[in-house]
Order: structure tokens, then sequence, then C-alpha cells
């Protein structure tokens, strides 16, 4: 009666068994931390910088169909290669999960809004300088900057406590093929004469794009400085 009343029944009780068990589920638990708080960030910068536009009194800073490249783009082609994140060695040393604990828990609540944050300030500061001049432009400097400055948050989530110049591109090489894809994608639609007309986009010069690609890199560095001082403090 014991085994049949038992939540868990273990068929094989060899230790290395149990400690391959226990980090895939601590691995599994980690990259659907990293997918719900990845999509959670970029959603919340989108919708405040949507939200920017009404107080404001701006013209919309990114239309519908921006938003839907951002989702697939990002969301889809770089969410998704977060999920396959493989352990980072830290894994067994954390403390055991509670039973009912949050994927997005007050822990990693600073966190996520610090990236979302950041994201939306970054792209209303851009369109806010130049929409007076090309309001085509500046659409298009807002999606840059919000779909790159995505690519460099899925960076930051490859963990969330170690620097990202600590990991291995071994770990996941899923995620490599959907930040170039990602990019490859943003370039097209950007410097693609016909695409660029069908989007709403306003031509701009490759080095235009490569000041905008640093500009975004700032939520990487915001990330790394944040981890670094949660490590200090544990």
């Amino acid at each position: 009666m014991g085994k049949e009343a038992s939540d868990i029944i273990l068929i094989d009780d060899n230790l290395i068994s149990l400690k391959n068990a226990f980090l895939e589920g601590r691995r599994i638990f980690n990259n659907l931390k990293r997918v719900v708080f990845f999509l959670v960030t970029t959603n919340v910068a989108e919708d405040l910088t949507i939200l920017a536009s009404l107080i404001l009194g701006y013209p919309f800073i990114l239309k519908p169909i921006h938003i839907l490249l951002l989702n697939f783009v990002t969301d889809t082609l770089v969410g998704t290669g977060l999920a396959f994140e493989k352990e980072h060695g830290y894994e067994l040393k954390s403390k055991p999960k509670k039973t009912k604990e949050s994927l997005i828990g007050l822990d990693i609540l600073p966190f996520l809004l610090m990236m979302a944050s950041s994201m939306a300030i970054l792209t209303i500061l851009i369109f806010s300088y130049e929409h007076l001049i090309d309001l085509e432009k500046a659409r298009t400097y807002a999606f840059l900057i919000m779909s790159l400055t995505q690519l460099y948050n899925a960076l930051n989530l490859r963990s969330f406590n170690q620097s990202l110049f600590n990991l291995s591109f071994r770990y996941n090489y899923y995620i490599i093929f959907g930040l170039f894809t990602s990019l490859f994608l943003q370039i097209l639609f950007i410097f693609n004469d016909k695409i660029r007309g069908v989007l709403g986009f306003s031509q701009i010069t490759i080095i235009e794009f490569v000041i905008i690609l640093g500009l975004s890199s700032f939520v990487l560095i915001i990330g790394e400085i944040y981890k670094l001082i949660k490590r200090n403090i544990k």
C-alpha cells in the first residue's frame, strides 16, 4: 500500500540516475522560466511604448503591423531558442523549488521591470528625437531599437545570474540560429526596397543601422550590471 499511496515511485534508485533526473527537472524549469520571462518583458516593453504614444500625444510609435513583425521576428525565433539552453553547472547548487513557486517570482521581478522599461525608454527617446523631422524614419528607428534590444535581452536571459561572457554558445546552438535569422530578417525588412515600402519603413544607411545596433546594447550592459550586483550581494 505504501508504494501505491506515495506521490513518487522510484523505479531506479541509482544515485546517478536520480542526480540526472533532478538536473533535467531543474533545466526544464529554468528554460520555461527564461521563455516566459522573455515573452513578458518584450510584450510589456511594447505595451509601454504604445501607452507612451497616447500619453505624450505622439502618432503611434509602432504600427500594428510592426508589432506583428516583432512577435514573429523576436518572440518566435529567439524566444524558442531559449527553451533549448543546456545546464550551466549551477543547477544543483540552487535551493529546492517550492511546489507552487511562480515562474516569475519576486526575486526576478526587478530584473523584468528593468529590462522592459529600458527597452521602452530607448525606443521612445529615439522616436521623440526624430518624429518631428521624419515620421517614417522615426518609426524605422523605433522598430529597430525595439527589435534589437529584444535580441540583447535574449542574450541576457541565457542566465539569470551568470555573465553572458562566461557562457559558451556551445550550450545552445538554437539561440545562435534564432539571433542570426532574426537579424537577417530585420536587415531584409529595412534594406529591401519593396518590403520596406509595404511595411512603411524609411530608407536608412548601414552606418545608421550600426549606430542603432550599438545603442541597443545598452540593455545588455544594464543586464550585466544587474547580475554583477546580484552576485556580489549573495
